[in-house]
């Protein structure tokens, strides 16, 4: 196996983990706003009832972005340790 199949593979390796991740990212976001919607809801006539359920969602989002954020940067490592392999042999075109 050559270097620059390893690099190949790395590659394609953390694009398939970065996927998955965002796709778990969305998953807990939304089970977040689920579970906020039946344990607190939103219910006309209750004068501040909206507060808490608009409070998860807003923590929800912004929980979702911080994965996202986290899951593209252990791609771009990953992609760099991979990179270096190639520069350590002076493979890189």
């Amino acid at each position: 196996m050559s270097n620059h199949t390893v690099f190949e593979a790395s590659v394609k390796a953390a694009g398939a983990a970065a996927v998955i991740s965002a796709a778990l990212a969305e998953t807990t976001k939304q089970g977040t706003i689920a579970v906020a919607s039946s344990s607190v809801g939103y219910r006309p006539g209750f004068p501040g009832a909206y507060s808490g359920y608009a409070a998860a969602c807003a923590a929800a989002a912004a929980q979702k972005l911080i994965d996202l954020n986290t899951a593209e940067q252990t791609k771009q490592a990953a992609i760099s340790n991979a990179r270096d392999l190639l520069r350590s042999q002076n493979e890189l075109p």
